[in-house]
């Protein structure tokens, strides 16, 4: 499923987010 695919990469992308925020 798709679901998969998204959570994983949402994860990294909230984590690049809040290096990129601080």
């Amino acid at each position: 499923m798709i679901v998969w695919t998204i959570i994983p990469y949402s994860s990294l992308s909230s984590i690049f987010y809040y290096f990129l925020v601080k």
